[in-house]
């Protein structure tokens, strides 16, 4: 049974990601590398649904908040689907870059383990890993709203956005707390990764006279300190 309602959660997560990859596309026509076209929609499928769940629950119920991000998502998601089936897309990146991306993927999810890890001994504060499942089950059960659980009568939506798209993820797919929690983790870690290597990716050059520029106003600075400073008489 559980493993019915990770598949079932999987692909609910997977349709935003899907229609960022839509919207990466669209912004991006002329690009043919499928790594920054699909790095960059994770990225900006992930992180623009839980950003529009955050505005609508401000002015709407939750069930109501979560249907209409899912909707909103279905049009830029069958456009990423036809793009990534009709465009001649390919890999094209070299050794190195690719590494790199491994690389910034090995250390996010380590960063995550740790940070996941460290939360369960971290006390009673709203770090703590079992405080966020129960926030995020409150919220998928519930019409209330996640609330501060130190503070109940203060909203934090701002500083509890994962618990809330857990919730999301709970509603729109049936799914139990923890599927939904670990699919939530490995969707947000790839998301990091991704949108950190299609951004390198697509601005290396910018990247590297950026850095010149930094170096070369740094040893410009350096020379005229060196030769600015007064001379000692005796």
């Amino acid at each position: 049974m559980e493993l019915f309602e990770t598949v079932r959660v999987t692909l609910v997560a997977l349709l935003p990601m899907l229609a960022g990859c839509g919207i990466t596309a669209w912004l991006l026509p002329n690009e043919r590398r499928l790594p920054i076209v699909v790095g960059g929609g994770l990225a900006i499928g992930h992180a623009l649904s839980i950003f529009v769940l955050m505005i609508l629950l401000r002015v709407l119920p939750i069930e109501t908040a979560v249907i209409l991000v899912f909707m909103i998502a279905v049009p830029p998601a069958i456009y990423g689907i036809l793009a990534l089936r009709q465009h001649a897309y390919i890999w094209d990146i070299q050794l190195g870059w690719a590494i790199l991306a491994f690389s910034i993927l090995a250390l996010i999810s380590v960063g995550t383990v740790v940070d996941l890890g460290a939360s369960v001994w971290n006390g009673s504060t709203h770090e703590n890993l079992a405080v966020r499942m129960a926030m995020a089950a409150h919220a998928a059960e519930s019409s209330w709203p996640v609330m501060d659980p130190y503070s109940p009568d203060h909203q934090r939506l701002y500083r509890h956005a994962a618990q809330v798209w857990t919730a999301a993820l709970m509603r729109a797919s049936g799914a139990g707390l923890y599927p939904a929690t670990v699919i939530t983790v490995l969707a947000s870690t790839c998301a990091i990764a991704g949108g950190l290597f299609a951004a390198l990716s697509q601005f290396r050059s910018y990247i590297s006279g950026l850095l010149g520029s930094i170096l070369f106003l740094t040893a410009g600075q350096r020379i005229s300190s060196a030769y600015g400073k007064p001379h000692s008489t005796p």
